[in-house]
């Protein structure tokens, strides 16, 4: 066999080729009308390094428009293909095929890297996220759906398993690369299955972030993510966005960006919280910073531990229905929802109003009275004429031009007077309060101490200033006991001082 140099195997129904390399003498080979429908079927022709003619004519893959390209390509040396000789022009476009080719596999490892190194940061995200708050610890004995992927940085080697999965992660997600993705980690943390399951390469595995927008829709998962908000996405994709999806990110950190999100990003109508670690009605205060929200969802689940009261929608209603929110957990909002809420919570309002210090009442009023919405309207001054009074009538009509609406939506004073304060910030705040006291009460302690002081000492001037005045008179008479003897000594220390004071 080592000298077999022609090799005729048409119409013998093949359908694959191995181990071609084995004939190191091969010059010739015929494989015309067999049943060969991929060139992955017949790869190892390609590793022969002796093959000059070959023909595969009559098989299904000569059907494909590339089929020519697709050998000579991988067949370097060859001379012959299906009877005719190869032409130089044929070599060169073959050759610009293999140059496109290895470009666009370039391009797909690094997009594949790319994308694994997103995955690994959710995953990572997912895993902080378990170990750092305790509500995350669910039941083990959940079914496991979701099974181990593959790794996915080698091309073609998923199996349809992972390729289903992936699929129906896909669907969970809305369609969204990313979403999927954090379904899948999400799955993952809640079965108990190992997140790291991705093996990677020269990556940094300590990144548990990321802020991505995909879609229009702006991804933040992990604590440090929200550190983007002060990069400069530029004005067109801030523009873009609107619609925000927060994971992995407990909701104190996430209030307390809300109003930076809203400046970054002006344009979002849509909040989706997912694992945030929701606990207290008070948290759904901060929300009323989106000034354009018009749809919120909230995970429902032990993530969010707010979810498992009852009436935390009605809450959420009535908290954010001035916003003009007209959906909350993808289901339309009704007026009868709305009117309950009013009907439940109502009350909270008359109770917060009711134990407002008057400044903190009178800074609510007037930070309402400066957002409402005001018209500019120009009367025209007319005579007493019938005619003028029309145009003055007319003058102070208001029409759809006249009418600017300068402000963003506003909630009533009862409402907005319900609000929360972060517990990293009240922390602070208790802390400066503390301090602040301390240094008050030490400044008036010393004030104190110093104004004792100075009454003892004057309590004891009083005292004896009687014989202190005494004792000074006495010792005046005695020194103009001899008057002509005083006067000299007068006259010699004035003389000497007015001589020292000379220039």
């Amino acid at each position: 066999m080592d000298t077999l140099a022609e090799l005729n195997l048409r119409r013998n129904n093949i359908s694959t080729i191995n181990q071609i390399d084995l004939l190191p003498s091969l010059l010739r080979l015929f494989l015309s009308f067999n049943d060969i429908e991929r060139w992955s079927d017949v790869e190892c022709l390609g590793e022969s390094t002796s093959l000059l003619e070959i023909t595969l004519d009559g098989n299904p893959l000569t059907s494909e428009i590339s089929y020519k390209q697709i050998v000579i390509k991988n067949i370097s040396q060859l001379r012959q293909l299906d009877m005719k000789r190869i032409t130089d022009e044929e070599r060169r476009v073959a050759a610009l095929m293999l140059k496109k080719e290895e470009d666009r596999r370039r391009e797909n490892h690094r997009q594949s890297l790319a994308k694994e190194k997103k995955r690994l940061a959710i995953s990572n995200a997912a895993m902080r996220w378990k170990a750092e708050f305790p509500f995350n610890k669910v039941n083990t004995s959940i079914k496991n759906e979701h099974k181990q992927t593959t790794d996915l940085t080698e091309e073609n080697t998923e199996s349809d398993k992972t390729k289903t999965q992936e699929k129906k992660w896909t669907d969970e997600g809305g369609g969204s690369w990313l979403s999927s993705v954090a379904v899948w980690a999400t799955s993952q943390y809640k079965n108990n299955l190992p997140l790291n399951a991705i093996s990677l390469t020269s990556m940094d595995v300590s990144q548990s972030f990321l802020a991505e927008i995909e879609n229009d829709n702006l991804f933040l998962f992990g604590p440090k993510s929200l550190e983007s908000l002060d990069k400069n996405w530029g004005n067109q994709i801030s523009a873009s966005v609107n619609a925000v999806t927060i994971q992995f990110i407990y909701f104190d950190d996430v209030s307390s960006c809300f109003e930076k999100l809203r400046q970054r990003f002006p344009n979002i109508t849509s909040l989706v919280l997912k694992e945030c670690g929701l606990s207290s009605f008070r948290q759904l205060n901060t929300i009323t910073q989106m000034k354009k929200l018009t749809s919120l969802t909230i995970d429902e689940g032990t993530a969010n531990p707010l979810t498992q009261f009852t009436l935390w929608k009605y809450y959420a209603l009535y908290r954010l229905v001035h916003l003009s929110l007209t959906t909350l957990n993808g289901n339309k909002i009704s007026e009868s929802e709305v009117l309950k809420s009013e009907k439940i919570f109502g009350c909270l309002s008359l109770a917060t109003t009711s134990n407002l210090s008057q400044y903190r009442l009178s800074a609510l009023c007037n930070q309402n009275a400066t957002s409402k919405p005001h018209t500019n309207i120009t009367p025209t001054l007319g005579s007493g004429t019938k005619e003028a009074g029309k145009k003055k009538a007319a003058a102070t009509t208001p029409s759809k031009e006249s009418i600017t609406d300068t402000s963003l939506p506003t909630e009533p004073i009862g409402k907005s007077a319900l609000q929360y304060t972060p517990s990293k910030l009240a922390q602070a705040d208790n802390l400066d309060r503390q301090i602040r006291h301390s240094v008050s009460r030490e400044v008036v302690g010393e004030i104190c101490s110093n104004v004792c002081d100075i009454a003892t000492k004057q309590t004891q001037f009083f005292h004896l200033w009687p014989r202190i005045f005494i004792e000074m008179v006495a010792e005046a008479v005695l020194e103009m006991k001899d008057t002509e003897a005083y006067i000299r000594r007068e006259a010699n220390e004035f003389y000497c001082r007015e001589w020292n004071e000379a220039p």
